[in-house]
């Protein structure tokens, strides 16, 4: 056999290392049972004694009243029950008084109860009790107690006002009922009465009672038997919590009026001390229930389970034997608890004479239990002792009631001892009659190596070899997961699942492969690593398995403060054990571990080393910086503000320090920023004197402009891949302090050779990352002006629709632009055009800066597309230009009356010749009387044919359709030729009316022939300009 046999079995381990105590039998519970400490606590004295199992159980053997036996949950009440029951059965006193022990599970339901104490009792009695409660068993579905529970439960809650009532005038008249008192009693009144309603309502019932509701497991512990562990994963108390809806909408769809004007007057959705008020109302409602189902589902022949109870007792008086009652949980058998304790303290003689059987009884109750409270002061007074299992508070007043190291060591080592036999060898071997004997230890025939490494492996104070483990590892394990958080209580259950199943039941499998510690392993055992150590292993390791394999083993079962410490506190054996490479390792254990945990104020003891320990040459000096960078990076805690800012700084100087801007297309000029005295790393990393650069794990990254990151969030972790980094910043942070503003070393402090290398690492990987971010970012602010110079270019009609001329339209001078633009057509509209000529250059030349690179000062096509599919579709305001559009609209109707249909511009100046015409063909006498001349009429009709063209009519014209863009048209309109066709439509407005008023008169004065002769000249004239004018009707139309 080899020392792999040391390891249990899996069947072993799955049988013998119990969490659960209801699953230990009594000679298993014997063979790992670890001698208790308790507080007790003197009726009358107030003064808490330190006291031992072994004092319990002669109490329990020399008093026949109840026992109280308090502690939190998990701290091992219903283990040391067992362990009473377990001595109880053998010991001399118990088979002289002839007991008769009734042990209550904590996971038994009632009905399991009622036949545990019934079991063994004789008599008609006793087989109708037996035969009510199966049948009422049998006859309780879930559905059925869920039913009745909330029967009741509404039954409780109209109970509590008359029961307040009561209250009061018993405080009232006690003198105690104070204003406050009498508010709180009357805010509880109204409560339970709107909970009434509200728990009548059948949708609510549906609700509270779900899977794994609080309902739900209530009912199955009236009606089922549960395990251990399902009663762990269980909640049996309602809260606040639980009163809230998921929606509005949930509540307004689902509830009766009933409910929902209950709800409403609770104030349940808005107010948490409502609901948590409606919590605690309702959980004692529930308690009361509860009791009550039970009193009218359990009525017996003799009455009720007091009554039942006494007729066990005579019974037992009659057999001449001595009753004790143990409990595991009272709040676990709530529908009973009150009158359990009643029976409890019920006395055996009346007037002398002995009517029920001697009675002795431990109950284990959680802190606090309301049913343990309202009995307290009867309990104690005739028990005279209140005990209880050691709290946190309680270890830290007396040290002596803390676990120290032995003890851990040893309580381990018991299960590992009788998970080596085996459940069916400790049945064989364990002498209940004679505890003190316990288990005898385990052992295999082992040759002279192996027998060595299991030497190197070490024993515990008990002389129980612990391997799988060494100190070292069941210390680390211990202090991780049962010390953790300030506790100083040493809690078995979680012992036994996170110290002793992790490794001997969950790493079974991997181990019996030659796998264990597998590199998964190792990355849950980050805290306890040694950087140092495992960046020794990593570098003489090449296989990145292995070497995680390595620092795990290292890891969990060494804990020296060198790398040097660690190596001769294991030996070459050891991890061949566990087929790991030992290439590095020597032969022998040369140093003693510390075997220390530290559980709040420290209890040292004194180590008990397998060989004999060497002292350490010196003591390393404390590097408070790597502390704060370890518990940063483990997470324990952040990075304080001095420190994240320190690191900050010393990144932006490691950018500023890196070679040009130019490798990364960048202007490197001192123009960035609002006002442009900037570099470009000062205007994206800096704000005023604070550095944005992120930081995970920071207490200061509350900036939201922090587009670079020191490293990403995921990565900060005490992981073997993150350990790199760690080192890296820690090597950042040394540098930077060591050249800061007031000193610079270089890299000539201590250890500055060394972070020299791990600097340079870091920025070969950092750098040229966080550059490209920069320059991205930089860039990324030419999409601002540059949004603003394309919604420019539409204000100025500016023509940006085709993609492969946009470049070179954004990129020309406002002169350039100027030079395209139609004449103004008023003075503000000129002012208004050259104010954003200006702002086109300045925009310009922002966003030319940021994406320019090389030194032609080049603008690069793709950097440019990019830029412009990012920016935002602006809209350019013409509010500066509306008077001018109000000017030129009210000429539309003008336009549209005499031009309507002249679509091109060779029809408009035929129609301006042909007015022409008409002014020159009319008679000297008839030329009406005119502000201007005819020669100045006509030659204002040739200027305008010179320059007419089709888009400024039209343009004027198309501001009277308001689904048009005003800018755009504004952009078509010629103003001088604006000013002509005002001037030419005048003309012929005022000068075409006074031609025929000028004929009527002359008509008067010679006669109808010479006028029919000019009206015929003047006809011919008009049908022309008409003619003309029918014709660009026609096309206008068409």
């Amino acid at each position: 056999m080899s020392i792999q046999s040391y390891w249990p079995s899996f069947d072993n381990v799955q049988d013998c290392i119990l969490s659960e105590a209801e699953r230990l039998s009594d000679k298993l519970l014997i063979a790992v049972h670890h001698p208790t400490k308790l507080i007790a606590t003197g009726y009358g004295t107030n003064t808490p004694e330190v006291k031992s199992q072994q004092e319990l159980l002669d109490h329990l053997l020399n008093s026949n009243h109840i026992i109280p036996l308090l502690g939190e949950s998990g701290s091992g009440k219903s283990h040391l029950i067992r362990w009473l029951d377990a001595i109880a059965d053998t010991h001399p006193k118990a088979i002289e008084e002839n007991w008769h022990v009734i042990r209550i599970p904590k996971n038994a339901s009632l009905s399991q109860v009622l036949e545990i104490m019934l079991y063994g009792l004789k008599g008609d009695v006793f087989d109708q009790a037996r035969k009510h409660t199966r049948e009422v068993s049998n006859g309780l579905s879930e559905e059925t107690t869920r039913g009745l529970l909330f029967t009741h439960l509404n039954e409780a809650l109209r109970a509590i006002p008359e029961a307040l009532t009561k209250k009061g005038e018993s405080l009232k008249v006690d003198g105690n009922l104070t204003p406050e008192k009498r508010v709180e009693l009357r805010e509880e009144m109204t409560f339970a009465k709107q909970l009434t309603d509200f728990f009548a309502d059948p949708y609510i019932q549906t609700k509270f009672s779900g899977d794994r509701s609080v309902i739900n497991n209530r009912i199955s512990r009236l009606i089922e038997i549960k395990s251990y562990a399902e009663l762990l994963d269980e909640h049996f108390e309602l809260t606040g919590q639980d009163f809230l809806f998921t929606s509005g909408e949930e509540m307004s769809f689902n509830l009766g009026r009933q409910a929902k004007t209950a709800y409403r007057n609770l104030q349940l959705a808005s107010d948490e001390s409502k609901r948590k008020m409606a919590a605690e109302i309702t959980n004692k409602a529930i308690d009361r229930a509860c009791k009550l189902m039970f009193n009218r589902l359990f009525q017996f022949s003799t009455g009720n389970f007091q009554d039942l109870f006494k007729e066990i007792r005579k019974y037992l008086l009659a057999e001449n034997k001595t009753l004790v009652v143990l409990v595991e949980d009272l709040a676990a058998i709530s529908a009973i608890d009150d009158v359990l304790i009643d029976s409890l303290l019920e006395q055996d003689m009346d007037d002398g004479e002995q009517v029920l059987c001697p009675m002795k009884s431990v109950i284990a109750a959680t802190d606090g239990l309301e049913s343990y409270q309202s009995h307290r002061s009867s309990i104690w007074t005739r028990g005279g002792y209140e005990w209880r299992l050691p709290s946190d508070n309680d270890v830290r007043q007396f040290p002596e009631l803390a676990f120290s190291n032995e003890d851990v060591l040893n309580f381990c080592a018991r299960y590992i001892n009788a998970a080596r036999h085996g459940v069916s060898e400790v049945k064989r071997l364990v002498d209940v009659s004679n505890i003190s004997l316990g288990l005898p230890i385990w052992e295999n025939t082992l040759d002279e190596s192996e027998l060595k490494i299991l030497e190197e492996f070490g024993s515990s104070p008990n002389n129980i070899p612990l391997f799988p483990y060494n100190k070292q590892a069941i210390m680390k394990l211990t202090q991780k997961h049962v010390f953790s958080a300030g506790h100083t209580r040493f809690n078995p259950r979680v012992a036994i699942q996170q110290v002793l199943l992790a490794i001997l039941r969950d790493h079974n499998g991997i181990f019996l492969q030659g796998g264990y510690p597998s590199a998964w392993f190792e990355g849950q055992l980050n805290e306890f690593r040694h950087d140092e150590t495992a960046q020794f292993i990593q570098q003489r390791i090449t296989d990145k398995e292995m070497s995680k394999r390595l620092v795990g083993f290292m890891s969990l079962y060494s804990d020296g403060r060198s790398t040097e410490e660690n190596l001769k506190q294991v030996s070459a054996g050891q991890a061949s054990a566990f087929n790991l490479d030992t290439s590095f390792l020597s032969d022998d254990v040369t140093l003693a571990s510390m075997g220390q945990i530290i559980i709040g104020d420290p209890i040292p003891a004194a180590p008990t080393p397998t060989v004999k320990p060497t002292k350490p040459k010196s003591q390393p000096v404390v590097d408070e910086l790597k502390i704060k960078v370890d518990e940063w990076f483990a997470g324990s805690a952040q990075l304080d503000q001095g420190l994240s800012n320190q690191l900050r700084q010393g990144l932006f100087q490691m950018l500023e320090n890196h070679k040009g801007f130019s490798d990364y297309s960048v202007d490197k000029t001192k123009n960035w920023g609002p006002s442009q005295n900037l570099s470009m790393l000062e205007s994206v990393l800096k704000e005023g004197s604070k550095i944005n650069i992120g930081v995970p794990g920071s207490a200061t990254n509350l900036s939201n402009k922090k587009y670079v990151n020191a490293f990403a969030e995921e990565v900060l972790s005490d992981s073997l891949d993150s350990m790199s980094l760690k080192r890296q910043m820690l090597a950042v942070l040394r540098y930077t302090n060591n050249n800061s503003t007031n000193k610079t070393e270089g890299w000539s402090y201590p250890k500055g050779f060394e972070d020299y290398i791990h600097y340079q690492d870091f920025a070969q990987t950092w750098v040229q990352s966080a550059m490209q971010t920069c320059v991205k970012i930089a860039k990324h602010t030419a999409l601002d002006p540059l949004g603003q110079q394309v919604a420019l270019a539409k204000n100025l009609g500016v023509d940006l629709s085709s993609p492969a001329k946009r470049l070179n339209q954004l990129v020309q001078t406002s002169a350039h632009i100027k030079s395209r633009l139609p004449e103004p057509i008023n003075e503000l509209h000129s002012e208004v055009l050259n104010k954003w000529l200006d702002e086109w250059d300045k925009l310009r030349d922002k966003w030319l800066r940021t994406i320019v690179v090389g030194k032609n000062n080049a603008i690069h096509p793709v950097d440019f597309k990019n830029a412009y599919k990012q920016i935002n579709d602006l809209v350019g305001s013409n509010s500066e230009l509306m008077p001018v559009i109000r000017d030129v609209s009210t000429q539309g109707q003008m336009f549209f009356d005499y031009l309507v249909g002249s679509e091109t511009k060779m029809e408009l100046k035929e129609l301006l010749e042909s007015l022409n015409e008409v002014y020159k063909k009319i008679p000297a006498e008839m030329i009406p009387n005119y502000s201007d001349t005819m020669t100045t009429v006509r030659k204002r009709t040739r200027d305008l044919a010179k320059i007419v063209t089709s888009e400024t009519p039209k343009s004027v014209m198309g501001l009277m359709d308001n689904s048009k863009d005003p800018l755009q048209l504004l952009n078509k309109i010629n103003g001088k030729e604006l000013r002509l066709w005002q001037k030419v439509l005048k003309d012929w407005i005022s000068i075409s009316p006074k031609i025929v008023k000028d004929i009527r008169k002359f008509n008067q004065d010679n006669g109808a022939n010479k006028i029919e002769q000019y009206t015929g000249a003047i006809n011919d004239r008009l049908t022309l300009l008409d003619s003309s004018l029918e014709v660009l009707g026609d096309h206008n139309e068409s």
